[in-house]
């Protein structure tokens, strides 16, 4: 029912005669002092349209819970705002226009706004049917919605926000008239200038032009190429058009647009406190681009340009070329001139044929009617103008903009926070005729306190009588009023800074602090104008010595504090200067350091020492100075310790010194020579020096070449303070091992202790010669190899440490002689045999036993030439010279062998190899001929030769130990002939031979040795002659007996039958020896043809040998 009735009273007072052509229009209100609130209600008109209307009007509340809902807005004022150049309302053209203003009575709102606001809408039937950015449905009865939008605050601290009564906000209103006309083709720069009475930070941003429907309006559809956030034509629509820019800092729109039309835009400002949004205004405002005959331009086709600015007497900084920016301090004076020129002409036509040139200004920091400097500001004093705007004259107009800022422009608050920059509009307009070109310009200034820097406090000085004295550099002029300085003192144990002291004279740069407690902090600050104190100088303090010498005591231990926090600053010299007061009523300069302490020691018997610190600052030429303190001291410190250079060995008597830095102290006497015993951790004393100049001592009773010996000294001054003992330094000890084996001599040897090492040198001298460089190691490395030494040579060595800042330390002197193992003068084979009776390979070699071997190894070869294979190791003989091997692996029988010995020293390396000797092979060849054909090979390397070959003949294995021949020695052959040797002897054929080499005479050794070769066996066929008649009375008597003359058959099973002619068997015999004499039982058978069968079985044969035929018995 509520909103019918809203939409009632709607109708009823705006529809009955609706203006068209509506432009746009802003709805803004104002927080009066009586916590009400006074509305506003602007709209623009084209005055081509049905003139608006001058009753009053009616804002809708939405979103608000409670009656009323409505505001009723009284009509004030109607004016033509058209560009002035003789086309107003009365008798319109083409950019046209008037505002219409309506304002509300004070209303009350009560409740509180909700999160989405309270919506303020004003809303008609009618825009200009003829936009171009728009889709308009229904031509010209399109719609119309203005609107403004109240958001709660919620102070900061409190739990809920405001309530609306009474009031707590004024919207941001825009002082700047709308662009209702501008004509096409120039840059144009536009500043809504809105501004906030609560100082409410604003935020410009593009929104939705609205339809007259009941909220939430509908927005409208842009046309293709355009949208809400870019309403205005680009380059889309033209290649020259560079679309408008919104900046949501300042609100300045920018653009350049060729395409004439008319556009509806809007643009939002919102009002933010304390980081929530508290109201948001909308300008909705149709803008006209004139172009051709509407626009005209300039004689000679020229365009027309806004006025030429200039900006003259200024401080102002150009950010942009609108925007100018400046920062004064408080008390200075802001001014500059503005000089608006515009010499185009008007067109062709026009009342006037030169333009008029406006300047219009605003901002809230200028006072009533831009002359008051007390009233009509943010905070008095005011900026004003002369003259005062609006300033219009033909071609140019100017004015000078002043401001007197004082301590009260230090800041403008608002509920959250506080700024110090004020902002400024001044724009400049010609009158072109119908569509005038501006320059906006904003101006900002920033006001700052002016304060001083504070004087630089140098020196502070603690007098005798206890005054604190205070010197200071003064800041730089920077052409702030000076008031006086200010002296503040905090005391000891912290508190606030109480003021103790002012000095209204800016040339004098002390203090004296009369009465001052001692110690606490010093300031010294700057009073400048609007009484605001310079930042304070670091602190300073007084310099407080303590000098403190525990009894009794030769040494005062002085300790103080900076007299700044930090340190000493740059302008110092950066040290602490020590004096000393001796005699009573002397003061002397002791010593200078960069640090707060220091120790001195006396050798005085029993006095009372004074002392101060000082320091000096070259920029203010002063010093700071701490008071006096002292204490009774005696001398009882020590002397210093003389530091110990370095602990050598003198290599030619291996006795061990010390070498030690003079003492610097005055009163020594003399020096304690120390061996530190490390078996009891203790010091022992074994000499005093007192010749003071002596910095080297030789122990002669050093037993240096035996281990490393450790030295220190101390020096003992005429009171018996002894000094402790200087750091210890021990000598080095070398070492060694001989390995004679690999002609290399090893060193070690212990580290160097006493001064930082660098390296180790090594040093040799052979066989008494001169001393060389043998090798450095570096510094833990105490090791080294001294390789290819030359045998049964004398070395001598001796190390020496080189520290890192060149000190040197030698050790013992350590020789050797280079022992190496003695070499075997002779390996000599005595023989190689074959035992054919073991079945092995024996072997006899004559060694060198004196020489330094281990082992003889054995080696064999199936040539000469090798290679040679390890067969057996052999030790070197404990007693006798000879030494046997026999060889259980070689198949003597099929090959002869090569074999050598070599001698293997007591390293394990080969030192002689024997001469080579050889098995002797021998073959045999049994030929049909009842010949056995025998060769070998030759011995080798007897020292007295091959002087002949026995040769060996076994029969059917029967042993025979008598040579069969003898063959000279350079003989490797031979042919036995059965025929010769074997005749009248029994046997089945089977001959074995082997050879027996002799050595000749003239062995070097005195040997005369034997070589025998392997037993070679072959055998010959039997063989049997068969006659084929005999005669019992023959006068020879090989015929008187039927009998074979057989060979090689004797020991083979043999059977022998005779048969007469009618095959009765009248002889049998199975001795090969018997034949048949003729007779058969004891009687002579008659002659005539007998038939015989004989055979016999050889050795490994299957079958029998068979002989059968026929024999004649002759009588």
């Amino acid at each position: 029912m509520k909103k019918l009735l809203v939409l009632l009273a709607s109708v009823f007072l705006w529809t009955g005669a609706s203006a068209s052509h509506i432009m746009g229009g802003e709805i803004t209100w104002e927080c009066q002092a009586n916590g009400q609130y006074v509305f506003t209600l602007k709209v623009y008109r084209d005055c081509n349209g049905i003139p608006g209307q001058t009753s009053a009007q009616t804002l809708n509340i939405w979103n608000y819970g409670s009656f009323p809902n409505t505001i009723i807005c009284n009509f004030i004022s109607q004016t033509d705002i058209s560009p002035p150049c003789g086309f107003p309302c009365s008798n319109p053209t083409a950019g046209s226009a008037e505002e219409y203003v309506y304002i509300s009575n004070p209303v009350t709102l009560t409740g509180t706004p909700p999160a989405n606001g309270w919506v303020f809408t004003w809303d008609d039937c009618c825009r200009n049917g003829a936009i171009d950015n728009l889709i308009l449905t229904g031509g010209g009865s399109t719609g119309h919605t203005l609107r403004a939008i109240m958001y709660p605050y919620t102070p900061v601290g409190a739990p809920n926000a405001n309530p609306a009564d009474p009031c707590y906000d004024s919207s941001p209103i825009f002082l700047e008239s709308p662009a209702t006309v501008l004509c096409t083709g120039f840059p144009f720069t536009y500043n809504q200038n809105a501004f906030d009475s609560d100082l409410d930070s604003l935020y410009y941003d593009w929104d939705q032009p609205l339809r007259d429907n009941p909220w939430p309006a509908t927005a409208f559809t842009f046309v293709a190429g355009y949208s809400f956030n870019s309403p205005f034509p680009g380059p889309t629509q033209n290649a020259n058009n560079t679309g408008a820019t919104l900046n949501n800092n300042s609100g300045e729109v920018s653009l350049t647009n060729y395409t004439p039309g008319s556009y509806v835009s809007v643009v939002r400002v919102e009002a933010w406190r304390c980081g929530q949004k508290i109201a948001e205004v909308f300008r909705d405002l149709q803008t006209t681009y004139l172009g051709g005959a509407d626009c005209p331009g300039l004689p000679g086709g020229l365009t027309n340009n806004p006025p030429q600015v200039t900006i003259s007497a200024s401080t102002f900084t150009p950010v942009t070329p609108s925007l100018f920016v400046d920062t004064v301090f408080a008390g200075q004076t802001v001014t500059f001139n503005m000089q608006a020129s515009d010499f185009d002409p008007q067109p062709a036509g026009t009342p006037s044929p030169i333009q008029n040139v406006t300047i219009l200004a605003s901002g809230a920091q200028f006072g009533a009617g831009f002359t008051s400097t007390t009233t009509g500001c943010l905070q008095p004093p005011c900026a004003t103008l002369n003259p005062a705007t609006p300033i219009t004259n033909p071609i140019g107009s100017a004015t000078t903009f002043t401001w007197n800022t004082d301590c009260s422009n230090l800041n403008y608050s608002n509920a959250c926070a506080s700024s110090n920059t004020y902002t400024f509009l001044l724009r400049a307009s010609d009158d072109f005729c119908n569509a005038p070109a501006f320059f906006y310009g904003t101006f900002q200034v920033t006001v700052l306190p002016g304060v001083s820097d504070p004087a630089e406090v140098k020196c502070i000085r603690t007098l005798a009588n206890g005054d604190v004295e205070l010197d200071w550099t003064p800041p730089l002029d920077t052409g702030l009023v000076f008031n006086e300085y200010i002296i503040y003192h905090q005391p000891v144990g912290g508190g606030g800074y109480g003021q103790i002291g002012t000095i209204p004279d800016p040339t004098v740069n002390t203090f004296t602090h009369v009465g001052a407690p001692g110690g606490g902090n010093y300031i010294v600050r700057q009073s400048t104008g609007c009484g605001f104190l310079s930042q304070p100088n670091d602190t300073i303090s007084p310099i407080e010595l303590t000098v403190a010498a525990p009894p009794p005591g030769s040494v005062a231990n002085l300790t103080w504090n900076s007299p700044f926090p930090g340190g000493l600053p740059a302008t110092s010299t950066g040290y602490y200067y020590i004096y000393r007061e001796f005699p009573a009523g002397t003061w002397s300069l002791l010593d200078s350091t960069q640090t707060t302490a220091y120790s001195d020691t006396v050798n005085l018997c029993n006095e009372f020492i004074n002392y101060r610190v000082e320091t000096q600052d070259t920029s203010r030429n002063c010093n700071s100075q701490s008071n006096v303190d002292g204490a009774q001291l005696a001398d009882l410190t020590p002397p210093n310790v003389s530091p110990a250079d370095s602990a050598t060995v003198d290599i030619n008597n291996n006795l061990a010194s010390i070498s030690y830095q003079a003492t610097t102290a005055t009163d020594a006497v003399y020096y304690i020579i120390y061996t530190w015993d490390a078996i009891n951790s203790a010091w022992n004393p074994i000499d005093t020096v007192f010749d003071l100049s002596q910095t080297t001592y030789v122990n002669l009773n050093s037993n240096a070449a035996n281990g490393p010996e450790s030295y220190g000294v101390a020096v003992v001054d005429s009171c018996d303070n002894r000094s402790p003992v200087s750091s210890i330094q021990t000598t080095m000890h070398l070492s060694n091992e001989l390995d004679a084996c690999a002609y290399a001599d090893s060193l070690w040897w212990t580290s160097y202790v006493g001064f930082p090492m660098a390296s180790y040198n090594i040093y040799v001298s052979e066989n008494s010669g001169p001393v060389t460089l043998l090798g450095t190691t570096v510094a833990g490395d105490t090791t080294f190899l001294h390789a290819n030494l030359t045998p049964f040579s004398s070395y001598c060595y001796y190390i020496e440490a080189v520290g890192t800042g060149a000190e040197t330390s030698r050790s013992n002197q350590l020789c050797i002689f280079a022992d190496a193992p003695l070499a075997p003068q002779w390996e000599y084979m005595k023989f190689v045999t074959v035992d054919i009776t073991a079945n092995l390979v024996d072997m006899e070699v004559y060694v060198d036993t004196v020489a330094d071997v281990i082992e003889h190894r054995i080696e064999r070869s199936f040539g000469l030439a090798g290679p040679y294979s390890q067969v057996g190791l052999v030790p070197q003989p404990l007693t006798g010279s000879e030494i046997q091997f026999q060889d259980l692996t070689a198949n003597f029988n099929l090959q002869e062998y090569y074999y050598r010995v070599v001698a293997v020293d007591d390293c394990g390396a080969d030192v002689l190899i024997s001469d080579t000797s050889n098995t002797i092979h021998l073959d045999v060849v049994a030929n049909a001929n009842l010949t056995n054909e025998l060769s070998w090979n030759a011995y080798r390397y007897w020292d007295g030769g091959v002087e002949s070959y026995n040769i060996y003949r076994w029969i059917d294995g029967i042993p025979n130990m008598t040579p069969l021949a003898n063959v000279p020695g350079n003989t490797t052959t031979w042919i036995d002939n059965l025929n010769t040797t074997f005749l009248g002897q029994q046997g089945n054929g089977q001959f074995c031979y082997y050879v027996e080499a002799i050595e000749g005479a003239g062995n070097v050794y005195g040997f005369l040795e034997l070589s025998t070769s392997n037993l070679t066996c072959v055998e010959q066929n039997p063989r049997m002659f068969i006659p084929n008649a005999f005669n019992p009375l023959s006068s020879i008597p090989e015929n008187q007996v039927f009998k074979p003359s057989a060979l090689f058959v004797d020991q083979y099973p043999y059977e022998m039958r005779v048969f007469d002619r009618w095959g009765k068997e009248v002889f049998y015999t199975t001795d090969s020896t018997i034949g048949w004499d003729g007779t058969f039982e004891g009687e002579d058978m008659p002659g005539g043809v007998y038939t015989y069968a004989i055979e016999y079985l050889p050795e490994g044969a299957d079958e029998a040998i068979r002989y059968s035929g026929y024999v004649t018995l002759i009588r």
